[in-house]
């Protein structure tokens, strides 16, 4: 009875011994993967957590979150590869990146949360490569602050304007300084509401402008207006087409929010859009 006994603990702790051996390597040539897409440089965190005890061995994993700031991208590191063979279970995939660049445009913060995946689970037990075959669709949003917006009009339109000031007030965007109009530099002072059009394009509407300290007449708002929308496309903008279809757009204090659904497309769909520099 002793010896039974004793080979029964032996053998459990040979179990737990090889559970723990799976869950290390795993997670540890997971995070060597995702460091490779997320680039050398930033703060990069990834947290796994198993369906159940067994949930390694079972490739059934509850949620994944990575977690990035300060890095650099042209586009998401997430695309499907489709096909058949051994598969693992994600019930939640999150993506928390902060204070990055996107198309070199700074992005104060974007979250993105999908559910119901599957993925490759020889190549995440063999080389901890996450590679996703299915996703279902999730949700997402987008923080820019006063800064990032300011970088980004000028890049977007870097004749346009100088000595650009822009303040994010509640519920209006502020725009001071100076603006081209027929090759001559006027002052402005011009709040704008944002409108979204399309799942893509974020347009200025309600347009309040002053010129050199007058207000100016409707139509000429209009015009100045026409010339710069949308003042975002977020497929030719921020290459994320296919990525994020746009819902709404919201004005907060020191920041605009972007909301909407979020989607992983194929690997194939992306490289036949140009998207992905290999």
């Amino acid at each position: 009875m002793n010896e039974a006994l004793s080979y029964l603990a032996f053998s459990i702790l040979g179990l737990l011994a090889i559970h723990a051996g799976i869950v290390h390597t795993v997670k540890t040539r997971a995070e060597q993967n995702i460091r490779a897409l997320l680039g050398s440089k930033g703060a990069i965190h990834l947290h796994i957590a198993p369906n159940g005890f067994w949930g390694w061995e079972q490739n059934r994993l509850r949620e994944v979150d990575i977690s990035a700031s300060h890095v650099s991208l042209l586009t998401i590191p997430l695309q499907l590869y489709p096909h058949s063979g051994w598969r693992g279970d994600i019930d939640s995939m999150s993506l928390h990146l902060r204070r990055f660049t996107l198309q070199n445009l700074p992005v104060h913060s974007l979250i993105i949360t999908i559910p119901h995946l599957t993925y490759d689970a020889g190549r995440a037990v063999l080389h901890g490569e996450l590679q996703l075959r299915s996703a279902g669709t999730g949700t997402a949003s987008i923080a820019i602050g006063a800064n990032g917006l300011k970088e980004f009009i000028l890049h977007k339109y870097p004749s346009r304007f100088e000595n650009l000031h822009v303040q994010i007030l509640s519920g209006k965007i502020a725009l001071t300084g100076s603006i081209n109009l027929i090759g001559e530099y006027v002052p402005i002072r011009s709040y704008y509401q944002l409108n979204v059009q399309d799942g893509r394009y974020v347009y200025l509407v309600s347009p309040e402008i002053e010129l050199n300290g007058s207000p100016t007449p409707s139509s000429l708002s209009a015009s100045i207006v026409h010339s710069i929308n949308p003042v975002l496309d977020l497929v030719k903008d921020l290459s994320l087409g296919g990525y994020f279809e746009l819902k709404s757009v919201s004005i907060q204090t020191g920041r605009v929010l972007f909301h909407g659904l979020a989607f992983i497309p194929s690997h194939s769909l992306i490289l036949n859009k140009g998207r992905v520099h290999e």
